[in-house]
C-alpha cells in the first residue's frame, strides 16, 4: 500500500504538469492571436493607402475638367 505521504506528492506533481500543460496551451493561444492581429493591421493599412490614392485620381480628374 501506499502511504500517505507517497499519494500526496504524486497529487502535486500531476498539479504541476496540468498548469505546466495550461500554460503552454494559453503561449500558443496568445501568439496566435498577435499573429492575427498584426496580420489585420497590415491589411488595414493597404487599404487606406489605397482609398487615398483614388482620391488623389478624382481630384486629378476634376482639374482636368476644370481647364479643358
Amino acid at each position: 500500500m501506499m502511504s500517505s505521504t507517497q499519494l500526496n506528492s504524486t497529487q502535486l506533481d500531476s498539479t504541476q504538469l496540468n498548469s505546466n500543460l495550461t500554460n503552454k496551451q494559453t503561449n500558443k493561444q496568445y501568439q496566435h492571436q498577435h499573429q492575427q492581429h498584426q496580420h489585420q493591421q497590415h491589411q488595414q493599412h493597404q487599404h487606406q493607402q489605397h482609398q487615398q490614392h483614388q482620391h488623389q485620381h478624382q481630384q486629378h480628374q476634376q482639374h482636368h475638367q476644370m481647364n479643358p
